[in-house]
């Protein structure tokens, strides 16, 4: 009897044995899987989300070079060109709220003075000399004079202007008939809206 006992024992060791070795095989494959679907997600919402980025500054820089914005802003670039030009150029300028994930827009000048913007409020504001000078210097400097802003970063402002540090800033230099960047044109993304949008295909 117990050579029967033995090969009983046995067998349910190298069943149990099998079960154990089938279940942790079917958990790799599936941690796998599930790896592998989380990063092809990952890699999609990154593109999608540089594509996006890369489409809005694109917008932003043949914005900021069209003759017809660097006429008018160009009459004073403190003012905006009273408050006729102010208008024509907000009017202008309306089609940016249009753009995909975009929250507003405004013009700044190197002195941090609002010139033209769909927020009344920003207008105002009293100067932000900080502010203004940050944005043109840097977009003098970058290629094509276009940069984008993460949200968070070292903000340059008063703090009256803390919402703008939630917003992803497009940033795009106009220059004047010189070539000179003085002024800058500035989209405000609001990066929940458009996440949202992405994370929802």
């Amino acid at each position: 009897i117990w050579p029967i006992l033995t090969a009983a024992a046995v067998a349910c060791v190298l069943v149990l044995g099998l079960s154990w070795w089938v279940s942790e095989s079917t958990n790799d494959k599936v941690r796998s899987s599930i790896r592998s679907a989380l990063e092809a997600v990952h890699q999609s919402t990154a593109r999608s989300v540089e594509d996006w980025l890369a489409s809005v500054n694109q917008e932003a820089s043949a914005w900021a070079r069209s003759l017809v914005v660097r006429g008018l802003l160009a009459q004073s670039p403190t003012s905006g060109g009273g408050p006729g030009t102010r208008n024509e150029t907000r009017e202008l300028l309306a089609p940016l709220r249009s753009l995909t994930g975009v929250a507003g827009y405004f013009v700044v000048d190197s002195k941090g003075h609002v010139v033209v913007s769909d927020d009344a409020a920003l207008l105002s504001r009293p100067p932000a000399r900080e502010f203004g000078e940050t944005l043109v210097s840097e977009a003098s400097r970058a290629p094509d004079h276009s940069m984008v802003m993460s949200p968070g970063g070292a903000f340059p402002g008063p703090p009256d202007q803390a919402e703008l540090r939630r917003d992803i800033l497009v940033v795009a230099g106009i220059p004047d008939q010189k070539g000179i960047v003085t002024v800058a044109l500035v989209l405000r993304l609001d990066p929940r809206l458009e996440l949202s949008r992405i994370l929802q295909r």
